[in-house]
């Protein structure tokens, strides 16, 4: 009986060990418009030496009367490459949200920041990193 417990285990144990590719998840801090905030951009850069599967960005709208969100699907990311949606918001000049990134493989493959800019020279007001 010993040896047919073993005969099975070392199979399972190599299937765990083999891994699969698996989906990882990044989210920023919520941001909200004002005056001189009118441009929100969500970015995940591949900071790996490899290609990405896939890696979704979305723009995230918080609460009633915010502007819509987006988002963008970028496929086999190339290592330096950036995937990035955003919006401008019009009247009323007001948006709430955050940035979802989600991606295949490593959390330390990707790096993500939600960017507000201005309108004017579209200078960028404020950064938050994605975690």
């Amino acid at each position: 009986m010993r040896k047919f417990r073993w005969l099975w285990s070392a199979p399972a144990l190599a299937l765990v060990l083999a891994g699969s590719a698996h989906a990882g998840t990044l989210a920023t801090p919520l941001m909200f418009s004002g005056t001189e905030l009118i441009s929100f951009f969500c970015n995940a850069v591949n900071v790996a030496e490899s290609p990405i599967a896939s890696v979704t960005v979305k723009l995230v709208p918080i609460g009633v009367g915010s502007i819509q969100g987006s988002e963008s699907t970028c496929d086999n990311l190339a290592p330096g490459d950036v995937c990035e949606t955003g919006v401008v918001a019009a009247d009323p000049l007001f948006f709430s949200g955050h940035c979802k990134i989600i991606f295949t493989g490593s959390r330390k493959s990707l790096r993500g920041s939600m960017v507000a800019t201005d309108g004017a020279e579209n200078d960028i007001r404020a950064q938050v990193d994605a975690e």
